[in-house]
């Protein structure tokens, strides 16, 4: 465990999958799980009174790892349910002392297309007010050496995303490799190909030249980086059905540099950690929509000179992690 004389650099906040709407309890997809779906208010509320506590006076910011509200919500009454669905879980996380940053998810592309997105408070990045240029991965430097990345996991999607778009044609292209006619359906479906679902997404070239310039830059510079996105990146740390698309080429452009120290995540509800042979450490976080009354599923984030402090809550593992050297 880190030493009791270690300075302690700043602190950030970690939730996922939180899927708010106002909708009676029901199983999952595959009927295997409940879903608390009016009760993950109350998760969201507990972990904003923890994070505004002494206990976590240091926390600079949270991470908001993707589908903050659920699909349902769009199902239910259209874009004006989902604006509903927003305002109430928006009034649930303004009282937090610091900054949201949003990463978009599947469900924030059920209940948006992505140009609703970008004049939403789900727009996070701290360019919105000077740059027209709709984009919604960017970096931030919340202490002195240190970056983080946000992603775009679903930048090349079927869902959100404007049919005969480049975008979705290159979706289209990517899913001939899922075989079903549903195309959210894994029958008959082995290995890395389960990754082929609709439900999931992928990056561009784009967005991995510019991660691979911020890297570059951070490497030069002694900076060390964490990075988030909606979808993981490595299946030790998650199923195969919900990695990105293009998971290898994002590991390819990470593992040239020895900068970036975690890759942290949502989707996957169940969870997940694994530290990959570079040293990268890999935090799936679990879903807060699957966690019953009387538990909870987020984490505080303690960050020292050479590790990282995962103070979890509920449902999720507290574990120190070495940075690589």
């Amino acid at each position: 465990m880190a030493s009791s004389k270690a300075p302690l650099h700043f602190s950030f906040g970690l939730i996922a999958d939180i899927q708010y709407a106002d909708h009676d309890d029901r199983m999952n997809y595959q009927q295997t799980q409940w879903r608390y779906y009016r009760n993950s208010l109350n998760h969201l509320q507990e972990a904003v009174y923890t994070w505004n506590s002494e206990e976590n006076r240091n926390i600079e910011f949270v991470i908001q790892l993707g589908d903050l509200i659920d699909g349902r919500n769009f199902e239910k009454g259209g874009t004006s349910e989902s604006n509903r669905a927003l305002h109430v879980v928006s009034d649930a996380y303004k009282s937090f002392a610091g900054r949201i940053h949003h990463t978009w998810g599947n469900h924030e592309l059920y209940n948006f297309t992505r140009e609703q997105l970008f004049k939403t408070s789900l727009y996070s990045s701290p360019h919105r007010a000077t740059s027209d240029n709709k984009i919604a991965y960017y970096s931030f430097t919340p202490f002195d050496g240190y970056r983080f990345v946000i992603l775009d996991t679903f930048e090349i999607s079927l869902i959100g995303s404007e049919r005969g778009s480049p975008e979705f044609n290159k979706a289209v292209k990517i899913l001939k490799n899922n075989k079903n006619e549903d195309k959210n359906s894994s029958i008959g479906i082995s290995g890395m190909d389960r990754r082929f679902m609709a439900f999931n997404g992928g990056v561009s070239e784009k967005q991995l030249l510019w991660l691979d310039g911020v890297l570059d830059e951070a490497s030069r510079n002694g900076e060390r980086i964490i990075i988030s996105g909606h979808l993981p990146i490595y299946e030790p740390a998650t199923e195969s059905l919900c990695l990105l698309w293009n998971f290898d080429s994002m590991l390819d452009v990470i593992h040239k540099y020895k900068c970036v120290m975690a890759y942290i995540s949502g989707h996957d509800h169940f969870g997940g950690y694994a530290v990959d042979e570079y040293g990268v450490h890999h935090v799936t976080m679990e879903g807060v929509i699957e966690i019953p009354p009387g538990s909870n599923a987020f984490a505080t984030v303690d960050m020292y000179q050479d590790r990282m402090m995962l103070r979890g809550y509920g449902v999720v593992a507290s574990r120190e992690m070495i940075f690589p050297k």
